[in-house]
């Protein structure tokens, strides 16, 4: 299976995670969930191609998403998917 790193950019004080390509999104990540670096966060469909779409090594964070959204959606390139707040430390009741 084909796989890729997604686009991220800081700002403010968090990542925002962006689509590497056009196509059709499915992702695996909830508000609040933890995202460790690397992490597999869902697959782009670009021509009836399932891509695995990931974290890069060096991004983490909890979910931050604003607004509800079908399970699977169209997306442009570099169109925000979620915004992750760095936290480096997490809790045990998570």
């Amino acid at each position: 299976m084909l796989t890729l790193k997604v686009i991220t950019e800081s700002k403010n004080t968090e990542i925002r995670v962006l689509s590497p390509s056009v196509g059709f999104c499915f992702l695996t990540t909830e508000p609040g969930k933890y995202l460790s670096a690397g992490a597999f966060i869902g697959k782009l469909i670009i021509m009836n191609t399932k891509i695995n779409l990931y974290l890069p090594a060096d991004v983490f964070g909890k979910v931050v998403i604003e607004e509800e959204r079908d399970k699977i959606f169209q997306v442009e390139y570099k169109q925000e998917l979620f915004r992750l707040s760095p936290e480096n430390i997490r809790s045990n009741d998570e």
